[in-house]
Protein backbone atom coordinates (compact mmCIF):
# COMPACT_ATOMS: atom_id res chain seq x y z
CA UNK A 1 0.00 0.00 0.00
CA UNK A 2 1.46 3.36 -0.94
CA UNK A 3 1.03 6.48 1.14
CA UNK A 4 -0.90 9.41 -0.18
CA UNK A 5 0.75 12.82 -0.23
CA UNK A 6 -2.56 14.61 -0.13
CA UNK A 7 -2.63 15.14 3.63
CA UNK A 8 -2.55 18.36 5.57
CA UNK A 9 0.86 17.40 7.01
CA UNK A 10 2.36 16.95 3.53
CA UNK A 11 0.94 20.26 2.35
CA UNK A 12 2.20 22.05 5.46
CA UNK A 13 5.67 20.55 5.00
CA UNK A 14 5.77 21.66 1.36
CA UNK A 15 4.88 25.20 2.41
CA UNK A 16 7.68 25.14 4.97
CA UNK A 17 10.40 24.17 2.44
CA UNK A 18 12.29 26.50 0.12
CA UNK A 19 11.42 25.65 -3.49
CA UNK A 20 15.03 25.81 -4.68
CA UNK A 21 17.15 24.49 -1.83
CA UNK A 22 14.65 22.20 -0.09
CA UNK A 23 15.68 23.65 3.26
CA UNK A 24 13.23 24.71 5.91
CA UNK A 25 12.13 28.33 5.83
CA UNK A 26 11.23 28.13 9.52
CA UNK A 27 13.70 29.70 11.92
CA UNK A 28 11.92 28.05 14.84
CA UNK A 29 11.84 24.29 14.32
CA UNK A 30 9.83 23.87 17.52
CA UNK A 31 6.78 25.63 16.04
CA UNK A 32 7.15 23.81 12.73
CA UNK A 33 7.22 20.47 14.58
CA UNK A 34 4.04 21.29 16.48
CA UNK A 35 2.42 22.29 13.20
CA UNK A 36 3.29 18.94 11.64
CA UNK A 37 2.19 16.87 14.63
CA UNK A 38 -1.03 18.87 14.86
CA UNK A 39 -1.67 18.31 11.15
CA UNK A 40 -1.15 14.54 11.57
CA UNK A 41 -3.57 14.45 14.52
CA UNK A 42 -6.11 16.47 12.53
CA UNK A 43 -5.79 14.04 9.60
CA UNK A 44 -6.36 11.07 11.92
CA UNK A 45 -9.45 12.81 13.33
CA UNK A 46 -10.80 13.59 9.83
CA UNK A 47 -10.42 9.94 8.95
CA UNK A 48 -12.27 9.05 12.18
CA UNK A 49 -9.32 7.09 13.52
CA UNK A 50 -8.64 9.28 16.55
CA UNK A 51 -11.99 9.87 18.20
CA UNK A 52 -13.22 11.83 21.19
CA UNK A 53 -14.70 9.70 23.97
CA UNK A 54 -15.13 12.52 26.49
CA UNK A 55 -14.94 16.30 26.48
CA UNK A 56 -11.13 16.32 26.31
CA UNK A 57 -10.15 12.64 25.92
CA UNK A 58 -9.26 10.74 22.75
CA UNK A 59 -8.55 7.13 21.74
CA UNK A 60 -7.71 5.33 18.51
CA UNK A 61 -10.67 3.61 16.92
CA UNK A 62 -9.95 -0.08 16.53
CA UNK A 63 -10.80 -2.33 13.59
CA UNK A 64 -10.08 0.20 10.83
CA UNK A 65 -8.22 -0.69 7.61
CA UNK A 66 -4.46 -0.15 7.88
CA UNK A 67 -2.90 3.15 6.91
CA UNK A 68 0.44 3.72 5.24
CA UNK A 69 3.34 6.06 5.79
CA UNK A 70 3.40 8.83 8.36
CA UNK A 71 -0.20 8.29 9.47
CA UNK A 72 0.46 4.60 10.17
CA UNK A 73 3.59 5.51 12.11
CA UNK A 74 1.68 8.08 14.14
CA UNK A 75 -0.99 5.53 15.02
CA UNK A 76 1.65 3.30 16.63
CA UNK A 77 2.50 6.09 19.10
CA UNK A 78 -1.04 7.01 20.12
CA UNK A 79 -3.20 5.58 22.91
CA UNK A 80 -5.18 2.55 21.84
CA UNK A 81 -7.56 1.96 24.72
CA UNK A 82 -6.98 4.40 27.56
CA UNK A 83 -8.51 7.81 26.76
CA UNK A 84 -5.89 10.58 26.77
CA UNK A 85 -5.89 14.36 26.54
CA UNK A 86 -5.02 15.88 23.18
CA UNK A 87 -1.85 17.42 24.67
CA UNK A 88 -0.69 13.93 25.65
CA UNK A 89 -1.38 12.67 22.13
CA UNK A 90 0.66 15.56 20.70
CA UNK A 91 3.49 14.78 23.11
CA UNK A 92 3.60 11.12 22.06
CA UNK A 93 4.21 11.94 18.40
CA UNK A 94 7.86 12.13 17.41
CA UNK A 95 8.08 15.12 15.05
CA UNK A 96 11.59 14.44 13.74
CA UNK A 97 10.65 10.91 12.65
CA UNK A 98 7.33 12.11 11.23
CA UNK A 99 9.16 14.81 9.25
CA UNK A 100 11.55 12.23 7.78
CA UNK A 101 8.73 9.88 6.76
CA UNK A 102 6.73 12.77 5.27
CA UNK A 103 9.77 13.96 3.28
CA UNK A 104 10.42 10.41 2.04
CA UNK A 105 6.80 10.16 0.89
CA UNK A 106 7.10 13.45 -0.98
CA UNK A 107 10.13 12.31 -2.99
CA UNK A 108 8.72 8.90 -3.95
Amino acid sequence: MSATIDTLAHQLLLLELDDHSGRSLQEDGFRANFGLTGAVLAELMWQERLVSVAADRFVLRQGRPPLAGALALAETWLPDSKPRKLQVCLGRLKPERLRKVLLDELVQ
